[in-house]
């Protein structure tokens, strides 16, 4: 097995496009290709075009595929966010729709609806920089708040 050159990697795949799409044509199937995109990762990475029948693909930074955003710097900070704005807004929710909380309630209704959307495919895109789980840490305090009895204890405690 040998290294190959960037040069050949992308023509590899250029040639590897160019047959998938005239398989495509041979079963009478399309490609939207508006809906195709590429992500180049790395820094080092020469941004080739990539073309389909011709057409110049567009390029793209960050995509959602199966609800989780990845980046092309392969980390994690547009996902940590979008977990944390779709908590927050629960939690906002959760606060508007009831009067009076007990600590019963707020960990069945946390449990529920809360700790889904921070644990949501978090297998793929753990949160390993300190930034990332600062911010998921804040909306779990701010969960916390929400009962009366303890919403003046500090954290730790």
């Amino acid at each position: 097995m040998s290294i190959s050159s960037s040069d050949e990697l992308h023509n590899k795949l250029q040639c590897d496009l160019n047959s998938a799409y005239a398989w495509t044509q041979d079963w009478l199937l399309s490609f939207n290709i508006e809906k195709c995109l590429v992500m180049h990762y790395g820094y080092k990475n020469k941004r080739y075009p990539i073309y389909i029948n011709g057409c110049k693909l567009n390029t793209s930074d960050s995509e959602r595929d199966l609800g989780v955003i990845f980046s092309d710097n392969l980390k994690w900070k547009n996902q940590t966010l979008s977990s944390a704005s779709k908590t927050n807004c629960m939690l906002g929710i959760i606060k508007k729709s009831f009067v009076r909380f007990d600590a019963e309630l707020l960990k069945s209704l946390y449990l529920s609806f809360v700790r889904p959307l921070l644990e949501f495919a978090i297998r793929v895109w753990a949160p390993y920089q300190k930034q990332d789980i600062i911010i998921l840490e804040k909306v779990q305090r701010r969960a916390t708040k929400l009962i009366p009895q303890i919403s003046k204890l500090c954290y730790e405690d």
